[in-house]
């Protein structure tokens, strides 16, 4: 229970910290969805398969590439509870990147679609 609390608080005082940062990406993420919105062309369902994929890669490059960022080691990932942290991590960070990939590439697939 220590460890849920401790992360919690982890998350609270990060996001508390970097809030400007936290508050521009959401009004980009909200602008990029907006003008996504507002572009013709139909909305592609069967891009969910190029978007779990965009999340696996990036979930896979964010756990291989933290421990470094923070001065530390995939060697030194030993306890069960920093493997659950630097999944969920790895999974938020790759939950962000497909978050911003989804208007983009509907930005992109929906001009070249609707150009043909």
């Amino acid at each position: 229970m220590y460890e849920i609390w401790l992360t919690a608080n982890v998350l609270f005082e990060l996001a508390r910290v970097h809030w400007p940062w936290l508050l521009g990406l959401s009004v980009l993420w909200i602008l990029l969805v907006a003008i996504r919105r507002g572009v013709r062309g139909r909305e592609r369902r069967h891009r969910v398969g190029l978007l779990a994929l965009i999340w696996v890669i990036a979930s896979v490059l964010a756990v291989l590439t933290v421990p470094a960022m923070t001065r530390s080691a995939l060697s030194n990932v030993t306890y069960i509870v920093d493997w659950l942290n630097l999944l969920a991590i790895g999974a938020g960070i790759g939950a962000v990147i497909t978050a911003f990939a989804w208007p983009l590439l509907g930005l992109v697939l929906g001009n070249r679609r609707a150009a043909h």
